[in-house]
């Protein structure tokens, strides 16, 4: 997943913000199977697993800032 967001987001001004939950029990206990898991504009996006091409479809569905 993470190579597909970076390959996706190389030349754009989208901001990865990647977090160990294993640091945070709260989130460890939320996410932990769910792992890895995609948030865009602070809601999930996919988990498991994603393909350029519906990513880049989320991404352009997303407003910008």
């Amino acid at each position: 997943m993470k190579a597909i967001i970076e390959a996706v987001t190389a030349h754009s001004d989208v901001v990865i913000e990647e977090v160990d939950i294993s640091l945070d029990p709260a989130l460890e206990a939320e996410f932990g199977t769910e792992i890895p898991v995609l948030f865009i504009n602070g809601r999930k996006a996919f988990k498991y697993h994603l393909t350029a091409g519906d990513l880049r479809k989320r991404l352009q569905r997303e407003p910008s800032d």
